[in-house]
């Protein structure tokens, strides 16, 4: 699994990674707010 996506980071322009919720197999799970103010819960596989 490769290393995990910096608190801070922006992603696509859109999303500010604000932590890690969780990981598996499959990737991990951030904890993201977009631009705009909202909460979201979006998976990234890396």
């Amino acid at each position: 699994m490769q290393t995990a996506i910096p608190t801070g980071t922006i992603l696509q322009n859109r999303y500010r990674v604000l932590s890690i919720l969780g990981q598996g197999g499959f990737g991990r799970t951030y904890w993201q707010k977009t631009k705009g103010g909202l909460m979201n819960s979006v998976r990234s596989k890396n």
